[in-house]
């Protein structure tokens, strides 16, 4: 699946950097190996927006990933979101945010954007761990939180309430592509200071920005 990420996000023209695709295509080589495993996911984790987790009983837990969360405004954003799919079954996943527009929505207060998941179907693999893109654009600008909640098809969607432990906020900033990029180059600097030169990329993957997907 790692493989297929990678050339997803080629053909939106959101390429991984050179020393991730690098790491994942030496790995690739062997992937059955447990060293190589990792880090795949290493490469890879350092863009998850929202990870979750896939009990044995169907329950998801979502927790906020490394990503950055810059969204152009006008355009899309794009990130991963990892499932750690202990039972190892293959269902939908189902995604639902009461900030979504409608299909033929106007924007509101509280719905201000509108989002998209690929593969579209979004299944679970059966495989231990899968990735899936999420896209999130908005015309807006700004700070915009989004409240995203999460079912695996094992088990009902939760409704909401202090138990809810599918459902995570996420606080993204809307920004112009000049604004993005400063930002960008902003967290570099102040992630080197006193570090080597390549250790910051390694800790905190870059947004994923301004291609929209395709339909």
């Amino acid at each position: 699946q790692a493989r297929s990420v990678m050339k997803r996000l080629a053909e939106l023209g959101l390429p991984l950097d050179p020393w991730e695709i690098e790491n994942l295509e030496f790995s690739l080589q062997k992937p059955e190996a447990q060293t190589a495993i990792g880090a795949i996911q290493q490469v890879l984790d350092a863009h998850v927006l929202i990870s979750l987790s896939v009990s044995v009983e169907g329950e998801i837990k979502a927790a906020a990933g490394p990503a950055l969360t810059y969204v152009p405004a006008g355009g899309w954003g794009t990130f991963l979101i990892k499932v750690d799919n202990i039972p190892r079954q293959s269902a939908p996943l189902q995604i639902e945010s009461p900030n979504a527009l409608e299909p033929a929505g106007q924007p509101t207060f509280e719905r201000w954007m509108r989002f998209k998941v690929w593969p579209e179907g979004s299944m679970l693999s059966g495989e231990r761990a899968d990735y899936f893109l999420l896209h999130v654009q908005s015309a807006e600008k700004g700070r915009r939180e989004a409240l995203f909640a999460f079912s695996s098809g094992l088990r009902a969607m939760q409704p909401p309430g202090p138990l809810s432990y599918n459902r995570i906020p996420i606080l993204f900033q809307i920004l112009t592509e000049p604004e993005i990029t400063r930002a960008k180059l902003a967290h570099l600097l102040r992630h080197q200071h006193g570090s080597a030169y390549l250790a910051a990329p390694r800790r905190r993957g870059p947004p994923l920005v301004s291609i929209p997907p395709s339909s």
